[in-house]
């Protein structure tokens, strides 16, 4: 599908509504600075409404809330102190502040770094692009292909089988396992090959220390809880929702 948009966007005018998708990062920094202002507008109803028809979305839809400090900040604030838990013992994390959990879900991804940092990892959040998905899903590939060049030479120097690179958002994390072996090639497929290899969701990484001991129940409390599950469609597609189950 981005394949063909990429091709039919050669001959045909790109709609504003997939130029305002695709660059949503852009338009979420700039909304970073006044948090306040940009919420308020998106959640009033008449402004909000108004921008949602902009970019031809169903009015009955919110608009996502931008975050009053965004998941790099967080980082960059409490790191040094490792977010208030004993100094690190197994080693490093690195954890991809994606897009979305940056600027809108930064809540999860707040608490993704504190359990890692509890669980005695080390966790590093070098500044990253956009991941390109939002390029990708609305068929603008050549754009994709500049944040993604720009993560690999970011990441390459980061990431290795001691230091995973771990996301919380399947869409933006296992990219790196699909999109970015597809885009590359040279020295540059080289280095997102070795990035792939050793990029996990964090189900995946959590699963992973509680098969290897690293994790067991006596790190719990006994809790009852009902919990629903809707798994993601690219964790489905590239990854399994046992890990999370488990």
């Amino acid at each position: 599908k981005a394949e063909f948009y990429e091709q039919y966007y050669k001959d045909n005018k790109v709609p504003l509504r997939t130029k305002m998708i695709g660059n949503v990062t852009a338009a979420n920094r700039m909304a970073e600075k006044v948090p306040g202002m940009y919420n308020f507008f998106a959640s009033n109803k008449i402004t909000g409404n108004i921008i949602k028809g902009v970019m031809g979305f169903a009015k009955e839809r919110p608009l996502p809330a931008i975050a009053r400090e965004t998941v790099e900040k967080f980082h960059e604030k409490n790191k040094p102190n490792n977010f208030g838990f004993p100094a690190p013992t197994k080693g490093k994390v690195v954890f991809f502040t994606d897009e979305f959990t940056n600027f809108n879900d930064e809540h999860e991804g707040k608490i993704a770094i504190k359990t890692l940092a509890k669980l005695g990892f080390e966790v590093i959040a070098p500044k990253v692009k956009e991941s390109g998905r939002t390029w990708l899903s609305k068929g603008l590939v050549s754009k994709a292909k500049k944040p993604i060049s720009e993560n690999i030479k970011i990441l390459k120097n980061y990431v290795s089988e001691g230091a995973p690179l771990v996301g919380i958002e399947p869409s933006s994390i296992l990219i790196f396992r699909d999109e970015y072996l597809d885009l590359t090639s040279g020295k540059e497929n080289e280095a997102a090959q070795k990035i792939a290899k050793n990029t996990y969701l964090i189900d995946e990484f959590l699963s992973k220390l509680v098969e290897d001991g690293i994790v067991n129940q006596d790190m719990f409390t006994e809790k009852e809880e009902l919990i629903k599950l809707h798994g993601h469609c690219h964790q489905k597609a590239l990854s399994s929702v046992v890990h999370t189950k488990r």
